[in-house]
């Protein structure tokens, strides 16, 4: 059996005619954090999107050894992959818990979604406390947390994050990614983080990617990219 829970083979994607990602191969290895870095434009959103059935692809992807490339976004999420996009998306009108409900829609049973939220409240107390609170009334950093905690309710196999930090103040960040690597730790999730902070996400991490123009520049373990002067003085600014 594969150690890696999801693999692309000559992945090509973009957005009509404008193609972004060029012959990308990855692997994300099962139970571990992986980081995906690169500059602005490089494609690491699209990378993600890509895997979420969201834009145009050729190639293969395989999630557990089986192909997804050709399924609908819902098909993919309910394989076991949930992608909390840039931006957050909350669902601004609803409750903490309504949308916490919502994401839950692949849940059976209403003993499953209960145990659910609860499970999400234990990983982020301060979304409990405002349970009743409408999502749009919320600071940024519990927004990213109820996005989070939405996707976290689709049971995934694999979590995506993109840019879970922007805009947060560096307390918020802080506590947020502890959350985030104690979700990894104790569940056994895997992440694929996208993340503008690159130190941060190769401190975090144990796997990292660098997309650069479209492509896959280099791939490794992540205490060789912050052990790389050349890394070092690209992204790390050191």
């Amino acid at each position: 059996m594969s150690d890696m829970l999801l693999e692309t083979r000559a992945l090509g994607a973009g957005y009509g005619p404008v193609t972004v990602l060029r012959d990308i191969a990855v692997q994300i290895p099962k139970g571990q954090i992986t980081a995906l870095i690169g500059a602005n434009g490089a494609g690491k959103t699209t990378l993600l999107r890509a895997i979420s059935g969201l834009c145009t692809t050729t190639g293969d992807i395989l999630f557990d050894g089986s192909p997804i490339t050709r399924l609908a976004t819902n098909r993919i999420a309910a394989r076991g992959i949930a992608h909390v996009p840039d931006g957050r998306g909350t669902l601004a009108g609803l409750s903490v818990e309504d949308n916490l409900l919502v994401g839950g829609y692949l849940q059976r049973g209403r003993a499953a979604r209960a145990a659910g939220i609860e499970r999400i409240y234990s990983h982020f107390p301060k979304l409990k406390q405002r349970r009743q609170q409408q999502a749009g009334t919320l600071s940024g950093g519990e927004q990213q947390m109820l996005a989070i905690g939405r996707a976290l309710m689709q049971g995934p196999r694999l979590l995506m994050l993109d840019e879970p930090s922007f805009g947060l103040a560096p307390l918020i960040v802080r506590e947020l990614f502890t959350i985030i690597a104690d979700i990894n730790r104790t569940e056994g999730l895997s992440i694929l983080l996208v993340e503008q902070n690159v130190h941060q996400a190769l401190s975090m991490s144990e796997r990292a990617i660098l997309i650069e123009h479209g492509q896959v520049a280099r791939s490794g373990p992540s205490a060789e990219f912050l052990g790389n002067d050349d890394i070092r003085r690209a992204y790390l600014g050191s």
